[in-house]
């Protein structure tokens, strides 16, 4: 477009000098001077406008380059070494620019990377300029920088791409599947990135992770079934005895048991409801929680401690401190730390262990909490389920429990970003590893 506007100009003026010469020729001279006069004034402004231009060049690249001389004189006097130097100072500018943008870009990139959905920025060619962390974490590492439609193949998104970009749309959403090593549906939110003159210049996707979404309500809906179900049992019991001893108040003198049974049954519903609550503290903490740098081995002995004393039956734990340097620090919340080592140790002695053994363990860029018991195991097709809510090994139903001690442990490790590993035997004991990063 710019060679066509250059070549219109250029026979424009051309031909009006060639006017001027026949106007000359035919004897209309005045008229043939006043046309030569304005053309040749045209091409002075022109002239100075360049003039400016070029010292206003000058003046920037020499700003980049100290031995750039700033005059005209000194540039046609000596032009080779003068365009070598603006050569370099451009190079150096251009580096100089794309070190900027790296940077503003890798700030924005930090932001972006912490919000949990997956997002991508695309051209209007499908190319993924960009995507955040948990876009590449979902589909591929290698997302960004390629081709939306080699993860996409629904020709739904072809056509929503074509009226967004052509500003048939501003903004638009759709159900899509990706076709990855496991099937994923996703409503994706697209929306428009306008230049200053309202033109579409990038494509915006957030990704909505339905599957993961369906998966939640289902674990909602299980967890409730599962709660009222645990609490129904004992309050039938509870209704039921009340009931007898409301129509005979003797009843309860004549039946010892009913009072024994009574407080059983309320026991238990009290400590399923503290599970519940525990757990539901858990959830609303991940967001909220503020850890802190806590002394390990001070923290883990008042923990025993505190356990000892509130059961006093409890009584055989012995603690092995490995640790090389023994004002190791784990960033943790004081009461989330007490719950872990509870119900793991209750869940021990309540599954028949004599002994608890505790290991504090370090390495390089982990700190481990050891417990090891005697009791009765767990069979190793149910050791990946003991961490699920209201999940109870077949055969330990009539051992008093929620079903809900394992599940908080997994929940708060998840809260610190560790792991938990268990390893059991049956009628050999049970090993619960902790595993927390280190600081």
């Amino acid at each position: 477009m710019t060679k066509i506007k250059f070549i219109l100009i250029s026979a424009f003026i051309c031909s009006f000098f060639v006017i001027s010469f026949l106007l000359y020729s035919y004897g209309y001279q005045d008229l043939a001077y006043s046309i030569t006069l304005f053309l040749s004034f045209c091409f002075m402004i022109q002239t100075l406008r360049m003039f400016n231009f070029f010292i206003n060049v000058l003046d920037i690249f020499s700003n980049e380059n100290a031995y750039l001389k700033k005059t005209i004189v000194s540039f046609f006097s000596n032009l080779e070494n003068e365009l070598l130097r603006i050569k370099v100072s451009y190079k150096k500018k251009v580096a100089l620019d794309k070190l900027i943008i790296s940077e503003e870009k890798s700030k924005y990139s930090q932001l972006v990377d912490t919000i949990p959905l997956p997002i991508a920025l695309v051209s209007k060619q499908r190319y993924v300029l960009f995507a955040n962390k948990s876009a590449k974490k979902k589909f591929s590492e290698n997302f960004e920088g390629s081709y939306i439609q080699n993860y996409f193949r629904d020709p739904a998104l072809s056509e929503a791409f074509n009226k967004v970009s052509n500003n048939i749309l501003s903004d638009t959403e759709l159900q899509v599947v990706y076709e990855g090593t496991s099937p994923m549906s996703f409503n994706i939110k697209i929306k428009a990135v306008l230049s200053e003159e309202s033109k579409v210049i990038y494509i915006l996707l957030i990704f909505f992770d339905q599957s993961t979404i369906s998966k939640s309500l289902q674990q909602r809906n299980d967890f409730l079934a599962n709660a009222s179900h645990e609490l129904k049992t004992p309050l039938t019991n509870i209704i039921g005895i009340s009931e007898i001893i409301s129509n005979d108040p003797s009843a309860i003198i004549e039946n010892k048991n009913f009072s024994k049974n009574l407080l059983v049954n309320v026991k238990r519903m009290q400590n399923l409801i503290y599970s519940l609550l525990d757990l539901s503290k858990i959830e609303i903490n991940r967001n909220i929680m503020q850890y802190k740098l806590l002394n390990l081995e001070n923290i883990t002995k008042s923990t025993i401690d505190e356990f000892k004393n509130i059961n006093s039956q409890k009584q055989n734990i012995k603690l092995f401190n490995n640790l090389k340097n023994k004002s190791l620090k784990l960033k943790t919340d004081e009461k989330e730390f007490k719950l872990l080592f509870f119900n793991i140790l209750d869940n021990a002695f309540k599954y028949s262990s004599s002994l608890v053994k505790i290991f504090l363990e370090e390495t390089t860029k982990n700190i481990e909490i050891i417990f090891q018991d005697n009791g009765i195991g767990i069979p190793k097709s149910e050791i990946n389920r003991v961490t699920e809510r209201f999940y109870r090994v077949k055969g330990n139903e009539k051992i008093e429990g929620s079903g809900l001690g394992l599940a908080i442990v997994l929940e708060i490790m998840n809260n610190h970003e560790g792991e938990v590993k268990i390893e059991s035997e049956e009628k050999v004991g049970t090993k619960v590893s902790l595993i927390f990063k280190r600081v």
